[in-house]
């Protein structure tokens, strides 16, 4: 397990406990920490569900854990598609509306989380060619430094299969390395 996947699978547990309303009831302290209240839980949630915007949304939890598993896709060399990255970033997308809106003490909390997080992202990804800004949905223009498509896919552009409609030619920092699947 990575330092990155020890850090903050310790981080999601403590989160996970004091978001959990019913162990909140049970919490030895649960009127001196306002993180352990359950109405902070409520407004996390609230938060949360208006930044998703669908009909079951997900927990904080559970979008810090995404954005923390595609981070370690993309680090051991991201093998799928443009439209599949994406998609993939949904998670950042909703964090990133959500975090505008709960509570200060959890946003703060939350925020030094995405931030660890979004370092190693930047680490693993480059920005898109006059792309460099980090404000607005800045995950969203980025590539991963290594793509590892099949053995034997097209080319188009320098571009493996899936990520030949990039608006710009492969950037000489993103590596193509062939895995082989049989």
């Amino acid at each position: 397990m990575s330092p990155l996947t020890q850090m903050m699978c310790l981080a999601l547990t403590a989160l996970e406990y004091v978001c959990d309303i019913g162990r909140m009831d049970r919490a030895s302290g649960a009127g001196k920490n306002p993180f352990l209240r359950a109405e902070v839980h409520g407004q996390v949630q609230a938060a949360v569900a208006a930044a998703a915007a669908v009909p079951r949304p997900p927990t904080l939890a559970c979008l810090i854990r995404s954005w923390r598993e595609m981070i370690e896709d993309v680090e051991d060399g991201y093998a799928w598609s443009y439209p599949e990255f994406s998609n993939d970033s949904w998670c950042r997308d909703v964090l990133g509306r959500a975090l505008p809106m709960l509570p200060q003490h959890a946003a703060e909390a939350i925020d030094t989380q995405l931030r660890a997080l979004d370092e190693h992202f930047q680490r693993a990804t480059i920005p898109w060619p006059g792309y460099e800004q980090r404000s607005g949905r800045w995950w969203q223009r980025r590539v991963p430094r290594v793509l590892e498509p099949d053995v034997g896919e097209r080319y188009a552009s320098g571009w493996p299969l899936g990520w030949e409609m990039m608006p710009f030619p492969k950037p000489e920092a993103v590596r193509v390395v062939h895995t082989d699947c049989g």
